[in-house]
């Protein structure tokens, strides 16, 4: 038999953005999905995609301004998918939810260049990443 969404991860339901978010804004959503290991964000993921449901993956939504007309089903919530591994004395292996100024404090005191701008940055690697991408995108 299979699992419910709620059964998959850390589940709240009917939540209000504005207790969510960076800048306490936004209207409801039904389900806020809260995944805190890869394997529950996999299923996670699977299960809203076999179900054909739509959902939005955020991070710490520094970068996101929710209307608070803005009512969502689903939201799944990367801020607890923060590990990151040091493979060797360069190189760095980081989930989503990981902290932006974090991974970039950890480059600055390896002295590996080019991450010393971004130690202060609010928000994840995975909103990080988004945000390039649309940069690049844009260009």
């Amino acid at each position: 038999m299979e699992k419910k969404i709620t059964e998959l991860c850390k589940c709240e339901q009917h939540v209000s953005l504005k207790d969510k978010t960076w800048i306490h804004r936004g209207g409801m959503v039904d389900y806020w999905l809260q995944p805190a290991t890869i394997d529950e964000l996999i299923s996670v993921g699977l299960y809203l995609n076999n179900h054909q449901e739509e959902f939005l993956v955020i991070g710490h939504t520094s970068n996101i301004y929710f209307k608070n007309s803005c009512n969502l089903k689903y939201i799944v919530d990367t801020r607890k998918l923060s590990a990151y591994i040091q493979i060797d004395e360069e190189t760095l292996c980081c989930e989503c939810g990981a902290p932006m100024a974090k991974i970039s404090r950890w480059c600055v005191d390896k002295g590996i260049s080019g991450y010393e701008g971004m130690v202060n940055l609010p928000g994840t690697v995975g909103g990080g990443f988004l945000v390039i991408q649309d940069v690049m995108a844009a260009e």
